[in-house]
């Protein structure tokens, strides 16, 4: 009997068992593309309940679940629209066939990986816009630069050769290795690391995503003014591709074409190949030129493979390969005015100048462009380079992804990269067509990088936490060979003494390791149904170890470093140094659902760049010796996400205030003091960026715009420089003992004051509209059109020593494009055209600060062309 009774409590639990499995329901099917091609990994849950499971490497899925009542299923895939469904319990729910929508997102449907996981645009507490793969193919975007005029408060200058990103007023970049870049620029969530790390064109993206403002706690370092995320298409089941064809005027020549094919059940992998051409639009006008004159000549490879070899684990490699040459490397001179130190010379015109070289050395016109000392202007898309010049980059990538699901509740990720760049130039430094000055660069460098984290959702909890490793090393190779007549129109000295100085070189050679190491933290917590908190930090270590030397010209104020002390004139062995920095860079926010269509959120969050070392033309051992501190920022931000039920609106502002401490600033004094690095400065950064999404007339027109507005300046900057007045701190001599300085009196001169500046080259104001009109005409032929304008405001072109300088501005500008075609069945064709009103502007103008001729870029001139694609 005692058995028996024992016994019973096992039998009540097998029938209780047999039972809740009778009563569950099967659910079944398959998930696909609109195209009707199976999709591995999507995700299939039961709202609300902690009940899914993954569709298999044939886009299969099924589950058991106990249906009481109603039930949602819910299909979600990054990139596609998320299907939701109800059911009853009663209802069939096996061999269901579910098709995820990719063309129809749009607004709050947007799916992003902002915060390393999915979930729609209106749900993250960040600012940020996302451009999806349609919106970039039909925008004819060739690169993430092309992008960034329908993002407000996100500016790049025009260049064959961008590697930085100015956000929100922040620039980008970073003038040597020893200094850090304030965004951070991802692919595939792994670090692109330094400025020439960085692929620009855009290959086989799925989207770009532009996080603004600083991702300190879940992107860590030098991400102080926000991230890039880019995220590529990602290898499928079945045989697809396509080839895209696009040809214009200028030379313009664009060739993309990509495959998909499927090796095994469970493998798959993908190619993509990339061509750019454009011919330069300022030609070296010099009879000396022997180059063609190549804006872009851009190619791009992109191999990807994708592993499934359980239902839980995804494996994902990829390489990449980008190079790029261009010989486009002169500026426009706009003041031919001269600086010299020699009275006779100084601020002369350039022309005059060479008439007068032309009188005292008529038997020596080597060193001019052109006869008799006729040196002309040839109009604002020229230039005058007696040696052509050349631009060559080189980035190679291998990445390596994985993502394990360890339960229904809990992944694990690990992403692994290794990548190499260099970027290598020849230059006329001079640019004014005389035999003054030339120089080399070469920027060497790999990096390697590792992150493992894990995610979990539960109930009303969602996290992260990660370690992350990065390891880079970079060098910078950058001799300057002035010539004798340099020597002799600057510096006074007669032409048969200059000689002696033929030959000559400054040159500083500086690289080194960087080792970063660091942990992060982050969670969501859903207090109510409107209320969620974000929090999150992460703590950040960096060693730096470099090396430095320079063969100086101590007569013109470039010492040798290390110093000469065995009187050979050259430096005496390496500068070695090392140094350490730390922080800690936390987040919080606070999300309310005013509605259930309206976010409203606040957050505070802190960004860190680190410490470093001047890499570069040095004047002073302190300028190399003394590292410069990491800087610091942080942000306060408010913003509202809102649409409307039938998701034919969004909206996205945010407001924001940023505290910018210890700003590392790079100057270049003049021609004897070369650059400093210094940290100088502080500021404050704010403004608004408004995105706005509207459909009409059945989603047949569709209306995207946004407006940034930015006010970014100086709290205080002095650059330990001379300014020509006292100031607080300064030495002096006091003449009356009264323990103050009186005007007057004797002082030392030690900085310039910058405080009041705007703090980097960026426009005030921008905005961006964007009209997009289809309809069909009939069930296999779609006609498109697109208008789109943006609007620049007039910006500071450069910070200087020179004061008068800083009262220069880039041109406002305003162009429009306009692109017109048909999709018919697989192929597209398109007819577009760029700077539809062929507006004259200048992008950028400046010193020379070799010789102080002011230079100018000017902006791309109108482009017109055909695309044709074929997708299959």
């Amino acid at each position: 009997m005692r058995r028996l009774i024992a016994f019973l409590p096992l039998q009540l639990v097998f029938i209780l068992s047999i039972t809740n499995f009778l009563l569950a329901v099967e659910v079944s099917g398959i998930v696909t593309d609109q195209d009707g091609v199976s999709m591995s990994g999507a995700n299939i849950m039961i709202e609300g309940a902690a009940t899914g499971s993954a569709s298999d490497s044939e886009g299969r899925f099924s589950f058991a679940y106990e249906a009481e009542a109603e039930f949602v299923i819910v299909v979600s895939y990054i990139g596609y629209a998320s299907y939701r469904q109800t059911y009853g319990a009663g209802d069939v729910v096996t061999d269901l066939t579910i098709v995820l929508d990719q063309g129809n997102l749009f607004g709050q449907e947007v799916t992003v990986m902002a915060r390393k996981k999915e979930e729609t645009i209106k749900e993250v507490p960040i600012s940020m816009v996302s451009m999806r793969k349609e919106m970039i193919e039909d925008m004819g975007a060739s690169s993430i630069e092309d992008l960034t005029v329908m993002v407000p408060n996100v500016f790049v200058r025009e260049s064959p050769h961008v590697d930085n990103f100015n956000i929100r007023g922040i620039e980008g970049g970073a003038r040597n290795p020893g200094m850090g870049t304030t965004e951070g620029v991802y692919l595939d969530g792994i670090v692109m690391g330094r400025p020439d790390f960085i692929i620009l064109d855009i290959a086989d993206m799925e989207s770009v995503e532009f996080l603004r403002g600083p991702q300190g706690t879940l992107f860590g370092r030098n991400t102080i003014s926000g991230a890039i995320n880019l995220i590529t298409v990602k290898p499928k089941p079945g045989f697809s591709g396509s080839v895209l064809v696009e040809n214009g005027n200028s030379g313009h020549r664009k060739i993309k074409a990509s495959t998909n094919m499927q090796l095994t059940d469970n493998i798959y992998h993908s190619l993509s190949l990339f061509s750019f051409d454009l011919d330069a639009h300022q030609i070296n006008a010099s009879e000396f030129a022997n180059s063609d004159d190549i804006y872009k000549d851009n190619i791009g490879i992109r191999y990807a493979l994708r592993a499934l070899p359980t239902p839980k684990l995804t494996i994902d490699l990829s390489y990449d390969y980008f190079s790029q040459y261009n010989t486009q490397m002169g500026d426009h001179i706009s003041d031919w005015h001269f600086d010299s130190d020699v009275p006779t010379y100084n601020r002369q015109r350039l022309d005059s100048l060479s008439i007068e070289l032309y009188k005292v050395y008529p038997d020596d016109m080597s060193y001019l462009d052109g006869t008799n000392g006729d040196i002309t202007d040839d109009g604002n898309t020229s230039y005058n380079h007696n040696r052509s010049g050349w631009s060559k980059r080189l980035v190679r990538s291998l990445s390596l992804s994985t993502s394990y699901k360890i339960n229904s509740n809990m992944n694990l990720v690990g992403l692994f990269g290794y990548r190499d760049g260099s970027r290598r130039y020849f230059n006329d430094e001079d640019g004014i067509g005389l035999e003054l000055l030339t120089g080399k660069w070469a920027d060497v460098g790999e990096q390697k990088s590792a992150e493992f984290r894990v995610e979990s959702t539960y109930n009303n909890l969602s996290w992260l936490a990660g370690l992350y490793y990065y390891n880079m090393y970079e060098s910078l190779d950058g001799p300057v060979f002035p010539k004798p007549l340099f020597f002799h129109i600057y510096a006074g000295i007669p032409m048969f003494l200059a000689r002696q100085y033929d030959g000559v070189t400054v040159h500083p050679f500086g690289g080194g390791t960087t080792k970063s190491v660091g942990a992060f933290f982050s969670a969501d917590y859903i207090v109510t149904d409107q209320i969620m908190i974000t929090g999150g930090v992460r703590y950040s270590t960096d060693d730096k170890d470099f090396t430095y030397r320079q063969d100086g010209l101590p007569t013109f104020g470039y010492i040798h470093f290390p110093p000469d002390n065995d009187g050979d004139n050259l430096p005496d062995g390496n500068f070695d140094s090392t140094a350490s920095w730390s922080a800690l860079t936390p987040s919080l926010s606070v999300k309310y659902a005013a509605t259930p269509l309206t976010n409203v959120y606040g957050s505070i969050s802190k960004g860190y760049k680190s410490g470093g070392f001047n890499l570069d033309y040095v004047s002073s051992w302190e300028s190399v010796a003394i590292p410069f501190k990491p800087e610091f920022i942080t942000n306060y931000e408010i913003g509202i996400k809102t649409g409307n039920s039938r998701n034919t609106m969004y909206l996205n502002t945010a407001f924001f205030y940023m505290d910018y401490i210890n700003m590392q600033r790079a100057i270049f004094q003049d021609l004897y003091e070369g650059y400093t690095i210094s940290n100088a400065a502080s500021a404050l950064v704010k403004g608004i960026e408004t995105e706005v999404s509207i459909r009409l007339f059945q989603n047949a027109l569709t209306l995207v715009g946004g407006v940034g507005i930015i006010d970014a300046t100086f709290s205080e900057f002095r650059d330990a420089y001379f300014n020509g007045y006292w100031n607080e701190g300064e030495d002096y001599v006091d003449a009356n003992n009264n323990g103050q300085y009186d005007d007057g009196e004797e002082w030392t001169d030690m900085d310039n004051d910058f405080s009041g500046n705007t703090i980097s080259a960026f426009p005030e104001l921008s905005w961006n509209f964007l009209a997009d009109f289809r309809f069909p005409i009939n069930n296999k032929m779609m006609f498109v059109s697109q208008l789109q304008a943006d609007f620049i405001d007039e910006k500071q072109s450069q910070l200087s020593s020179t004061n008068a300088y800083n009262e220069l501005r880039d041109d406002a500008r305003t162009l429009v494009d306009a692109r017109i075609g048909f999709k018919i069945g697989s192929w597209s064709v398109f007819a577009w055209v760029q700077n539809m009103f062929n507006v004259e502007y200048i992008s950028w103008t400046g010193q020379n600060g070799y010789i102080g001729v002011l230079e100018q870029d000017f902006g791309l001139p109108r482009r017109l062309g055909l695309r044709a694609s074929y997708r299959f």
